[in-house]
């Protein structure tokens, strides 16, 4: 089994080649872990992005904002950002 993770984004293709973005809003957290050909993700205070962000029609891209979200993916059709944090200068 994996382990949990902190992630700033995730991205993926719905059926119909519709894109998928979830991102943690300020004060959100994003957890995904990965099981072998399984994501599973879940979220609180996260924005959810269906449409291409980059378009040049803003209004094809639709904003939710979700309390909470639970989803599993299949690796194949996702993009993961993962959450990173500098350690201190000594």
């Amino acid at each position: 089994m994996g382990e949990t993770h902190d992630a700033e984004q995730i991205s993926w293709d719905a059926p119909g080649g519709i894109s998928m973005t979830l991102i943690p809003e300020p004060g959100g957290v994003l957890q995904v872990r990965i099981d072998g050909e399984v994501v599973t993700l879940s979220g609180r205070h996260c924005r959810h992005l269906q449409g291409e962000e980059g378009t040049r029609k803003p209004r094809d891209v639709t904003s939710q904002l979700l309390a909470e979200v639970h989803l599993t993916l299949l690796t194949t059709r996702c993009l993961i950002t993962w959450k990173s944090v500098p350690a201190p200068a000594q």
